[in-house]
């Protein structure tokens, strides 16, 4: 059988990483009460991925990120020095919640924007994260074999860009480590991880056994 690292670790020093690098570079001393604010949402972001595995983040810019429940998207969060925008259209678990707890519609790119800028707007749109139900991993009903794009994404990032059995960097391939023929899922990164050819040859194997 081949071995599975649980993601939250590796998840964590990744993501970790990449927030240190926004609070150095993104945030100011000249407003240090928004920085605790945006300090304080990172550090109970990262407790509650490692409560609720279905939350996901996966961060396309320096200053931005998704964070996902599953395979629905809930939001993309915009980081400035004095603010955060949450941003999402019809897709996005935040469309229709936003404006029930969050009081400053935005103007902008996206068709619904809020902007995040006291610690109690913090407190709000964490304890809507905190409302995403946990989902049961790994199976799902979808009769669809194929990875989101996203899903491979965030796999990649989180096994480092190496086989999660051998650490080879070597013809990879993203595995169902539950298979989809016994209802494993495709569109959660916790069933998803990262094989060599090598080793996902001998995983097929050892299942015919």
């Amino acid at each position: 059988m081949v071995r599975y690292q649980k993601p939250s670790y590796r998840t964590r020093t990744k993501l970790t990483h990449r927030f240190l690098h926004y609070l150095y570079n993104k945030t100011s001393s000249k407003v240090p009460a928004w920085r605790d604010a945006t300090l304080r949402f990172f550090y109970e972001l990262f407790e509650l991925m490692e409560k609720n595995q279905s939350i996901n983040v996966i961060i396309h810019r320096d200053d931005g990120m998704y964070i996902y429940a599953g395979a629905k998207p809930v939001v993309y969060m915009h980081f400035r020095q004095k603010h955060f925008l949450a941003m999402t259209n019809e897709k996005y678990l935040l469309w229709q919640k936003g404006d029930t707890f969050l009081s400053t519609r935005q103007k902008g790119s996206w068709p619904r924007m809020w902007r995040i800028s006291t610690s109690e707007e913090v407190n709000l749109f964490l304890e809507f994260l905190k409302s995403i139900p946990k989902s049961s991993l790994p199976v799902s009903a979808k009769a669809s074999r194929t990875i989101p794009a996203w899903v491979k994404e965030f796999v990649y990032e989180r096994d480092g860009g190496v086989c999660a059995a051998c650490n080879s960097k070597e013809n990879l391939c993203f595995d169902h480590i539950v298979p989809y023929s016994k209802g494993g899922a495709s569109d959660h990164p916790d069933n998803i991880q990262l094989l060599c050819s090598k080793c996902n040859g001998e995983k097929l194997a050892s299942f015919k056994h």
